[in-house]
């Protein structure tokens, strides 16, 4: 039984049948087949103009297919918004590392303030003035000075339970050697306060993607 879907771009239908794509664009004669070697064609599957399938499965089938179709242009469009948050902030992000820098920016511990047990702030939080607080999600950023030459500066862009976050950490040098631990689990980690934020990606010699979330 063929496979009838419709091409997003042109409208134009498109039959498959036998691991073989029939197209018929402007560019195409009627009749010219493109093999598509890496698609999965399931006989006696229909699929709607939207993609949506329909007809001859079961629901569960039916949605274990669509979700295989839908997930690799969804993990695309979270690259995208990730990759647009770094490239956006960068510049008020440097800003504030700078400020960290010369000192007017302190964390709580270099203001002289004892942070309760238990509470949300971290003597190494840091709070940012009212014109950079839209580099870290809630206007806080963790800093981290482990030797003379080294800054660790970490910028929000999710919280979750307790300290479970996502974001960007800047090291004023790349992060090597006794920088770098091990969690249990294997992953790269570096320490800051009480947590040890694992190291997700690299995304150029001083910015990588982190993440805590144990809490």
């Amino acid at each position: 039984m063929q496979i009838i879907t419709r091409h997003l771009e042109t409208g134009r239908f498109l039959d498959m049948m036998d691991g073989q794509l029939e197209l018929e664009t402007n560019q195409l004669e009627t009749g010219r087949c493109v093999h598509q070697p890496a698609l999965c064609i399931i006989r006696g599957l229909r699929f709607s103009s939207t993609g949506i399938l329909t007809g001859g499965m079961s629901a569960m089938i039916r949605r274990f297919i669509s979700f295989a179709l839908v997930a690799p242009i969804l993990l695309a469009c979270v690259g995208c918004n990730t990759n647009g948050d770094f490239n956006s902030k960068r510049q008020l992000r440097k800003r504030a590392i700078e400020r960290v820098r010369n000192g007017e920016i302190k964390t709580e511990q270099e203001n002289g303030l004892q942070v309760p047990q238990g509470s949300a702030r971290l003597s190494c939080s840091a709070q940012l003035p009212h014109d950079l607080q839209e580099a870290s999600l809630d206007g806080v950023i963790y800093v981290s000075k482990p030797t003379t030459n080294q800054l660790i500066v970490v910028f929000k862009t999710w919280q979750g339970k307790g300290f479970n976050m996502e974001g960007f950490l800047y090291a004023a040098k790349p992060l090597s050697g006794a920088g770098v631990s091990k969690d249990y689990y294997g992953h790269s980690v570096v320490i800051i306060g009480p947590m040890e934020l694992v190291l997700e990606r690299q995304l150029d010699p001083n910015w990588y993607r982190v993440s805590y979330k144990l809490d």
